[in-house]
């Protein structure tokens, strides 16, 4: 995903640096040897000078020579390379001379100018912040014979500018022995260090210099966060350029959480968005970090935050700018209340919603925004969250937002993930609190035959009364798509919940669509192939998830990490009094590749019979007969037969036949006082009745019209899930609903319904599966004269 970084040269930093700290090495790597505090070699004239000011004055703008404000303290920030003067430091050349054949962008080990030109030579290095340095020095030629070659090297440091306030602090001279040459100093304050060379003769004036100390931290107000645009070629004309060499430059976005130690960055300019620098912040040094083999490096921070200096093996500089590109900030289509956040990897466009989608959303606007660029400040205004496109999340997001996602969403929002026909490699999602990973065919217009909803929920149902939330995945299977290259899940993580199952181009069954309640929010992952957009079932599932309600009416029925599932569930009615076999059709469906051997069976009311009884199963699907054997003394009622799957080593799955008498209410209240109520509905752990109980509602509000002695008895029955309590408060209210329905659309009067809650202290069946939990959450009407 990420594209190639220009190449930058290095700076004439390490021209000028010791030998061993020139060369080439990763952020990672300290090879550089500091200097001995003293050489015998050497003759030190002033090794140790009066301490500049401690005050510093601050450091501007690039070509500036502004002031420094940092001032040494217990805690210094670790350098990664000994010598202070490296570019892997932070360290910019200020300004050098102007001498013929000098290229600041070179790596050598010695001086590379023109030595005919007259010295002295002057060089002023800026460090990010004020050091505390202990000792500098040189490697300098030895002087051959008394009136022959050699050189001498003046440091002197500033606290003040780069251009006044020096004083000379060590000299360090060329002699009959070898070098290299150093000189102690005690605790020098230096924000800026010149460098002034001469040499006698025909001697190379110097090969490399360096200083040693500690870096003061950088002011705790410092600030980092912000617009940065990339200096490609900074040094020119003796000096650190004044303005970008080039006339369409990388800009960098900087972003950082509220702990002050989280940041990233993502490069981008008018024309795309790139490179994401995911990492931490120890208030200085950004060290960044993406998948093994992706890249590593550094970014050091001036105290002013103008100027970053990176270092992966070369440098490349950065500096404030009030510019701030089209792909370094947010877009936005729509202009609805509602903001989508669309978070891209790289520049896809605003998919899943373009301009003309966005028109089908009047209620909704949507933002994008390199996924890289997220903070608080994006999430502020955000209903939804979008990731688009984010194969391999670690080398796009920092960790510090990962979690501040999570927690966004724990606290009442939703977060989808897109990413098929985007990634050229298997995707993992170790970013968000349940990590999966998916099979991913890549673009390749494969059409797809099959896909199945294992669950009626808000994010579509099978039930056409409650339309609001109807999907018809046969309709998306049977016409024109690229079902073949959506991604199937691959996750043995049980928080997801699988809601649409289907099969991709390699042959790899598993989910297309699941989520993953999370606090009071919820993830969803959708795995089909933007290239349907123009399909109106892939419009309808994304439709669903943008409008998917907070928090989310999701009942979780199958679990995405099942080795295995039985579908569909089946509703039949039944004659009471006549002994009747009902058949019944069902599939096996390996999730994930599986393989092994499954034994059926079945459970529950009625006896059954499962065709085939046990089979070996290659990651394929398997059709099942289920005959349910229903005896002539069947009462009326609401009975169900559960089908089991067994593989072993704990591998199951289960789907449920549920059988209702054929029988008008009021003649089942004739032949027993009590009778189970499956046809009414609630939203997930609320009392609100969803549209697709209206039926069972009127059939109860009718018997109550044509029999006006009757009076009822409305209880509530919840499964185990969510305590004691919790239920008994719940399923009261459920009752009291049903009680305010009646009396409210169909005019009964209240005093002949009496709403009874009692929880989950009166199960039906065990609460051990799924399919006894479904019958446990029920009404149940009881008469109470008549």
């Amino acid at each position: 995903m990420a594209i190639s970084r220009r190449v930058v040269a290095p700076a004439v930093l390490c021209l000028l640096v010791i030998a061993a700290a020139c060369s080439r090495q990763s952020a990672q790597t300290t090879t550089a040897t500091p200097e001995p505090s003293v050489t015998a070699a050497a003759t030190v004239e002033a090794s140790v000078a009066a301490s500049a000011s401690p005050e510093a004055a601050a450091s501007g703008a690039a070509g500036a020579s502004p002031e420094a404000s940092g001032t040494a303290t217990p805690t210094p920030t670790p350098s990664p390379n000994p010598n202070l003067l490296s570019t892997q430091n932070g360290t910019v050349l200020r300004s050098y001379p102007d001498i013929k054949n000098i290229d600041p962008r070179s790596v050598v080990d010695g001086f590379a100018g023109d030595t005919t030109v007259k010295a002295p030579w002057v060089f002023v290095y800026e460090l990010p912040g004020v050091a505390t340095l202990t000792g500098v020095g040189a490697r300098l030629p030895e002087k051959d014979t008394p009136d022959k070659d050699g050189s001498t090297v003046v440091f002197a440091v500033s606290t003040s500018s780069a251009t006044s306030g020096f004083s000379d602090v060590a000299r360090l001279t060329s002699s009959a022995s070898p070098p290299p040459y150093a000189a102690t100093l005690n605790n020098v304050q230096a924000r800026w260090i010149r460098v002034t060379s001469t040499s006698t003769g025909t001697a190379t004036p110097f090969g490399s210099i360096s200083a040693q100390g500690t870096l003061a931290p950088r002011p705790p107000s410092a600030v980092v966060a912000g617009t940065y645009v990339e200096y490609r070629n900074p040094y020119a004309l003796g000096a650190f350029a004044a303005a970008p060499s080039e006339a369409d430059p990388w800009y960098l976005q900087v972003v950082t959480g509220a702990n002050g130690t989280g940041i990233n960055g993502q490069r981008c300019y008018d024309g795309k968005i790139s490179d994401a620098f995911p990492g931490t912040f120890d208030g200085r040094t950004w060290q960044w970090n993406r998948t093994p083999g992706d890249g590593s490096g550094t970014f050091t921070a001036n105290d002013e935050g103008t100027i970053l200096v990176e270092w992966d093996g070369s440098p490349a500089y950065w500096v404030r700018t009030p510019k701030r590109p089209k792909w370094c900030g947010p877009q936005t289509v729509g202009t609805g209340p509602s903001n989508v956040l669309v978070l891209d990897a790289a520049d896809f466009g605003l998919y899943p919603i373009d301009a003309d989608s966005a028109k089908n959303f009047p209620g909704y606007r949507f933002t994008q925004l390199g996924a890289a660029q997220v903070d608080q400040s994006a999430l502020a205004g955000a209903s939804m969250v979008m990731i688009n496109g984010l194969c391999v999340g670690d080398d796009v997001l920092a960790p510090w937002q990962d979690t501040m996602l999570a927690q966004w969403v724990s606290a009442g929002h939703k977060l989808s993930i897109h990413d098929a026909d985007m990634c050229g490699k298997p995707t993992h999602y170790s970013l968000l609190p349940y990590p999966f990973t998916s099979n991913n065919p890549g673009a390749r217009g494969a059409k797809g035959d099959r896909l199945i909803m294992v669950e009626d929920d808000s994010l579509g149902t099978s039930d056409k009364t409650d339309k609001a939330h109807y999907f018809d995945p046969l309709v998306y299977a049977q016409n024109g798509n690229q079902l073949g290259d959506a991604n199937t899940v691959t996750t043995h993580d049980p928080h997801w919940c699988g809601h649409l199952f289907g099969t991709n181009v390699n042959h790899v069954n598993g989910f297309m669509q699941m989520y993953a309640p999370y606090g009071q929010g919820v993830f969803i992952y959708n795995g089909f192939d933007h290239d349907d957009d123009n399909v109106p079932s892939y419009q309808r599932v994304r439709e669903l998830e943008i409008k998917q309600p907070i928090p989310a009416d999701l009942p979780c029925t199958q679990k995405a990490s099942l080795a295995f599932i039985i579908q569909p569930n089946r509703d039949a009615t039944f004659i009471p009094g006549k002994a009747v076999s009902k058949p019944f059709a069902m599939e096996l469906l390996a999730n994930q590749g599986w393989k092994g051997h499954i034994t059926m069976s079945t459970t529950g009311d009625f006896k059954a019979s499962v065709n085939p009884s046990s089979f070996d199963i290659d990651g394929t699907t398997k059709p099942l007969k289920i005959a349910v054997a229903i005896p002539a003394g069947a009462k009326p009622g609401t009975y169900a037969v559960i089908v089991n799957g067994d593989g072993g080593n704990g591998q199951s799955a289960q789907a449920t036949i549920t059988l209702r008498a054929a029988i008008p209410l009021v003649k089942q209240l004739k032949q027993q006082r009590r009778i189970r109520i499956y046809g009414i509905h609630f939203d997930v752990d609320k009392a609100t009745i969803k549209p697709q109980s209206e039926p069972v509602i009127k059939q109860i509000a009718d018997v109550m019209k044509q029999n006006p002695t009757f009076r009822f008895r409305v209880e509530g029955h919840t499964d185990s899930d969510g305590g004691v309590a919790h239920n008994q408060v719940l399923s009261q209210h459920r009752a009291e609903s049903v009680v305010n329905d009646l009396v409210k659309r169909y005019h009964i009067a209240r005093s002949r319904l009496v709403p009874v809650g009692y929880g989950l202290s009166r199960p039906v069946a065990p609460n051990t599966t799924a399919a006894g939990k479904a019958l446990n959450r029920r009404v149940e009407l009881y008469l109470l004269n008549g």
